[in-house]
């Protein structure tokens, strides 16, 4: 039996003639090219042992935050070892919150009272629990990495204690105040109107966002949509990618973050009209735009390029100002259509599915909100009390004899009388010495 290869110890191939062994530290890349198979296992051996003492090599004790931080996360979260979305949440908010704090403290000297302290100044100077506890998660798991690279004994982010999440009130738009968007949005975009949200942009993402209020499709991947995984004839759309936008590579398509958010949905008649309606705007606006730039997409600007989700929500603001209602995001248009889901009927397993969530219990405790309508329609629905419960008849205690065969009474036996030798308590004793004994003194 072959021996088996250890962990880090590098990948073997053969091309042609050359043997070739490659293995990754750190940064650093070793490779080594042989055509002689003994010179190759002998260079091989050698770089082996390099790697061996690098790693045995005790790490700088004094080293800082502001030094082994940016290396972590080049090392430990640049895309793909994560997304870009997480990579770009770790560096912000190492500079905006942590590298004034801790930045030039030393890795052994950071302890948790230290940790404590400027997780307590963030939350005085006002900033957002949730910003702090995605600071302070970058911190912890940065400092885990250098626990387990010998550069401190300790974690010092175990032990501290984080502000409690501040409870929000889930935001579902109730079936009224739908329909006055619906009509707000679809108002028709004409320069000329003075009832126009925006001037020519008026209503360019109607479409886009009564298709996220049908679907209750996440921004990124409504923005992300493209048309060939729409299928128009079985009423389907495959969500497997999403829309993401970066200051400095702009915008790309990359993979969700789950698996549970890769699906495929069925959509209703009137999503599946809404998508046929953009489908037919996409083809006039290549007809009429010169300089307009193909991506693929369903819900794209008028020159074909990837809409940002600021400015769809600038639209959604303009269209429920003119509507006369309250502040609302684009998020809350997810729960809403999962919201509408749910009281209409559909199951709870389904619908975790439809959403994308990897637990059903995010579906039930984020995105389904039961509304005193609902409530209302639901008491309505159920049968009377009367209906459903009947009072308990009093249970007989005799037993009726009738349509059983007679049979005759017998006269009742009585048992034999038996005499006990026992004295006056009229028990029996079994032991002979004690019987014997009760016999001489009645004798």
């Amino acid at each position: 039996m072959a021996k088996r290869r250890q962990a880090g110890e590098g990948s073997y191939r053969k091309e042609g003639e050359f043997y070739i062994w490659t293995a990754c530290v750190g940064k650093r890349r070793f490779v080594v090219k042989r055509k002689d198979y003994t010179e190759f296992r002998r260079e091989v051996d050698r770089r082996q042992q390099e790697i061996r003492t690098l790693e045995a090599a005790p790490p700088d004790k004094d080293q800082t935050l502001d030094q082994f931080f940016p290396a972590w996360l080049e090392a430990f979260v640049a895309p793909p070892k994560r997304s870009k979305a997480t990579y770009r949440s770790y560096k912000g908010t190492y500079e905006n919150h942590v590298k004034a704090e801790l930045g030039a403290k030393k890795l052994s000297k950071i302890t948790v009272a230290m940790v404590q302290a400027w997780i307590n100044r963030l939350t005085a100077q006002g900033v957002g629990v949730r910003t702090i506890h995605i600071a302070a998660i970058a911190l912890k798991r940065a400092l885990g990495s250098a626990l387990r690279q010998a550069y401190i004994a300790r974690n010092p982010c175990h032990g501290w204690e984080l502000p409690k999440p501040v409870l929000k009130t889930m935001r579902v738009m109730p079936p009224s105040e739908q329909a006055k968007l619906i009509d707000a949005l679809f108002i028709r975009p004409h320069v000329h109107r003075k009832t126009a949200i925006r001037k020519r942009q008026a209503s360019r993402y109607r479409h886009a966002l009564r298709f996220k209020l049908l679907t209750g499709l996440r921004i990124g991947e409504l923005l992300g949509l493209q048309t060939h995984r729409c299928d128009l004839e079985n009423g389907i759309v495959r969500v497997e990618v999403q829309l993401e936008w970066d200051t400095e590579d702009r915008w790309s398509l990359e993979p969700p973050k789950t698996k549970s958010s890769i699906r495929t949905i069925v959509l209703e008649a009137e999503a599946l009209k809404v998508l046929r309606q953009q489908l037919a705007l996409i083809r006039r606006d290549k007809k009429w735009v010169e300089d307009y730039e193909d991506n693929g997409l369903v819900f794209p600007t008028v020159r074909g390029t990837p809409s940002h989700p600021r400015n769809v929500q600038r639209q959604l603001t303009a269209a429920l100002t003119l509507a006369g209602l309250g502040h609302y995001g684009l998020h809350d248009l997810r729960r809403t259509c999962l919201t509408n889901l749910a009281n209409r009927g559909f199951p709870m397993h389904q619908l975790k599915a439809y959403a994308g969530h990897s637990s059903i219990t995010t579906t039930a405790k984020y995105y389904v909100s039961v509304s005193l309508e609902a409530q209302k329609a639901a008491l309505a629905a159920l049968k009377p009390l009367k209906d459903t419960v009947q009072a308990l008849r009093p249970i007989s205690t005799t037993i009726s004899t009738k349509g059983l065969p007679k049979t005759k009474k017998t006269a009742r036996r009585e048992r034999p009388q038996v005499q006990n030798g026992g004295g006056s308590c009229r028990a029996r004793t079994y032991d002979p010495l004690i019987k014997s004994q009760l016999l001489y003194q009645l004798s």
